[in-house]
């Protein structure tokens, strides 16, 4: 996409290509041609990508660390997770967070709506890790969404709640690991059709 008229380019040369900053698609030589069809537009605006800082992504996934997340396991990084939710839901679809292998400290509560968290490992060792920040007993995260997986969410020693969540229908938490908390999983209502499967506790 270029800025300046707002239209699409597709490189016609050699891969692999890097477009170096303030390429003009529009300069003779280039190597770009337009593109006008409206098909590519709808599959980039309307379809699975979306423009974010100037940038295509993924509409429905985003990774926490694109939200300004540290992930040294001591600095909070609660402020990111709730930015990271807060976009998806704004999208008004399910998303899901992607937390990648690193450790996350958490220093408040973080409202993840209807939000999924994925860590980034298909096995729990060494999966993304969540921790309390020093001396924080409240709730790591309220949560609606449908499934929690492949993470390890670890506490300092039976104080804190991982995860809370409102009565609810079809969630799932997977291929996690919860320990070192005063509730892992707490549930204040009704859940129907709720699994957890392949987790220690």
């Amino acid at each position: 996409l270029n800025p300046a008229d707002g239209n699409f380019y597709v490189w016609t040369g050699d891969y692999p290509h890097n477009v170096a900053p303030g390429t003009d698609p529009t300069a003779v030589g280039s190597g770009y041609v337009p593109r006008t069809d409206v098909g590519l537009h709808d599959e980039l605006f309307d379809g699975a990508l979306r423009m974010r800082d100037g940038l295509f992504a993924l509409r429905d996934i985003v990774s926490v660390m694109d939200f300004g997340a540290v992930g040294d396991g001591v600095t909070d990084d609660g402020g990111a997770f709730q930015s990271a939710a807060d976009y998806l839901n704004a999208q008004g679809i399910v998303g899901t967070l992607y937390i990648p292998n690193r450790s996350f400290a958490i220093g408040r509560e973080v409202i993840l709506g209807n939000v999924n968290l994925l860590g980034g490992s298909m096995t729990r060792a060494g999966a993304g890790c969540i921790v309390p920040v020093a001396g924080y007993t409240g709730k790591l995260f309220k949560w609606d969404g449908a499934r929690i997986s492949n993470l390890t969410i670890r506490g300092a020693g039976k104080t804190a709640t991982a995860i809370w969540m409102d009565g609810g229908y079809n969630r799932t938490i997977e291929n996690c690991e919860i320990n070192g908390f005063e509730y892992g999983i707490y549930i204040q209502g009704i859940t129907v059709n709720f699994a957890v499967n392949d987790c220690t506790y």
